[in-house]
């Protein structure tokens, strides 16, 4: 699994960060930080992917 930014247009819930999300749902001891593509991604969106991976 690797995340990835989404461009504006698609919002910072993105495909990518819904399979992302659901991936550290079932794979408990991973975390977001973890996933390849995670340094690449801007600080907001790290921010906003932190969030949504927590609720």
């Amino acid at each position: 699994v690797r995340v990835s930014a989404k461009p504006n247009e698609q919002g910072s819930r993105g495909v990518s960060w819904y399979h992302a999300n659901c991936y550290v749902d079932i794979h408990s001891s991973i975390r977001m930080e973890e996933l390849r593509g995670w340094v690449d991604l801007p600080n907001e969106e790290k921010i906003c992917l932190t969030r949504i991976s927590k609720k």
